[in-house]
């Protein structure tokens, strides 16, 4: 683990206790349990461990479990990983996607944490797409294909709700004919959008002011909620398209990189300032810094990858097969139906360029010998099999006592 990562936990370790007590609604279950499985990550003796051995020389390598949650920046960014290369994998056949940004107003940011709001606003995010496109096109009947993700952070970590959908530029129709679609106008996403926001706003909030909020929003943005359309084009198969999701898919809340500073009080970061267009930076408190990031720990079980349309899992298998079937492809590889876990060895092979299980002092491939788990102990040990003998000053031929078990 990096040095920044390293003081990116020291940071949340020290100041987290005073969170707790400043913070009661961070004082949750779920909450300690993100915040303490963030901070164990990569400790060998409370995570666990596998530790590989060289049969030839006897080098060994230990490699510490992680904890895998989102708020961990590392594991953060496996997932994204992970997640890209299976959406990738996914597009469809012959259409071309572009990425379009839904903001939420500051104004309606705190109402809209509320779990059940958080996946409501998933789902209109669909439906508005679907119906900018169906007005686009002028087809009633047109079906088109979402990939929603939910950002809950801004580029300075602060509370900033969006929605980074991949929409498929046209869609299926009722007649199972494949119609493309130019990208619709900008005043036409803002209003339509803003209308849907604000209508799931005013039947979902339970607050005498929510409604006053509501009709001074409409009367202050008549043309609707800031709207940004991606330029880039993306299609199925191509080699960028992986590395294009993982961008958005997988930012770090506040990236260890960006932290300049830290004196035990106070944090300094740097951000990009999108008013200004340059690099800005910010001090704070640690302790709010730790605050401003727990934040953004979504609700236990939340999906915040939503599929739908020709991308539900109960239409996406029909919609590739139709299209495939207009466009006389022969394309008959299996598809994936979830998203596969990269293991170790291929994570460190994508992003180093190295095989961490071969030996390096005599590249020969490692073997398991010990898996470890806190909770469950001794999983596998292969001692017995990998026993050396070594000859004692006395002459006599013992066997060679294992090492310390994370040493």
């Amino acid at each position: 683990m990096s040095r920044r990562n390293d003081l990116l936990k020291e940071i949340v370790g020290q100041h987290w206790p005073d969170v707790l007590r400043s913070n009661p609604r961070f004082n949750t279950l779920w909450h300690r349990r993100v915040v303490g499985n963030t901070l164990r990550c990569g400790d060998a003796d409370r995570m666990g461990f596998a530790k590989y051995r060289c049969t030839r020389c006897g080098q060994t390598r230990l490699v510490s479990f992680t904890c895998k949650t989102q708020f961990c920046p590392t594991c953060a960014k496996r997932r994204a990983l992970e997640w890209s290369e299976f959406i990738a994998s996914r597009l469809l056949p012959g259409m071309r996607y572009r990425q379009v940004i839904l903001t939420v107003p500051e104004e309606l940011r705190v109402h809209c944490r509320n779990p059940k709001l958080l996946g409501e606003l998933l789902r209109i995010a669909h439906r508005t797409l679907a119906e900018v496109f169906r007005k686009n096109t002028r087809r009633k009947d047109l079906e088109i294909g979402t990939i929603a993700v939910l950002h809950s952070q801004g580029r300075a970590g602060n509370l900033h709700l969006h929605v980074h959908v991949l929409v498929t530029l046209g869609g299926i129709g009722r007649d199972g004919r494949m119609y493309r679609s130019t990208v619709p106008s900008y005043p036409l996403f803002r209003k339509v959008w803003g209308e849907a926001l604000l209508r799931m706003v005013s039947q979902n909030v339970d607050d005498l002011k929510i409604h006053a909020t509501v009709e001074e929003l409409r009367r202050r943005h008549p043309g609707g909620f800031f709207v940004r359309v991606e330029n880039k084009e993306i299609g199925h198969g191509e080699r960028r398209t992986a590395r294009y999701i993982s961008k958005y898919l997988g930012a770090p809340i506040i990236s260890p990189n960006r932290i300049i500073y830290y004196d035990g009080k106070n944090v300094r970061y740097r951000y990009w300032d999108f008013t200004s267009n340059k690099v800005a930076t910010r001090t704070m408190a640690a302790r709010d810094f730790v605050a401003q990031m727990v934040e953004h720990i979504l609700p236990k079980s939340f999906i915040r990858i939503r599929h739908a349309g020709l991308h539900s899992n109960r239409r996406y298998t029909i919609a590739r097969e139709q299209i495939t079937r207009r466009q006389a492809s022969s394309q008959s590889a299996e598809l994936p139906h979830r998203r596969r876990r990269i293991p170790y060895r291929a994570l460190l092979l994508n992003l180093c360029g190295r095989d961490p299980l071969v030996c390096r002092e005599c590249n020969n491939e490692m073997e398991l010998e010990i898996l470890w788990h806190p909770d469950l102990g001794f999983i596998r040990d292969r001692w017995e099999d990998l026993v050396e003998f070594i000859r004692t000053d006395e002459g006599f031929i013992v066997p060679r006592a294992p090492p310390g078990l994370a040493g």
